[in-house]
């Protein structure tokens, strides 16, 4: 839904769900394999203010590494 409403927005929308069960080796797994965990809930609320300006990006990279998080890893929809 948030894909589909982002070209009608001033501002782009970030997509979290989880479509694919079998992508991991249990339900459990999912929110951490499709990124959609609070951690990583948490690194895209701060890419995407850092990238608007509203947040410090030296502070976000410094979350993301305290948060143990991989930022340059594939998309795991593709992985």
């Amino acid at each position: 839904m948030a894909d589909q409403l982002s070209p009608w927005l001033s501002t782009r929308l970030v997509a979290l769900g989880t479509d694919g069960f079998g992508r991991s080796d249990n339900h459990e797994h999912l929110p951490h394999h499709f990124e959609v965990n609070a951690e990583s809930i948490v690194a895209t609320t701060l890419s995407k203010l850092a990238r608007e300006g509203k947040f410090d990006t030296a502070r976000a990279q410094q979350a993301f590494a305290d948060l143990g998080l991989q930022t340059e890893s594939p998309d795991p929809a593709y992985t």
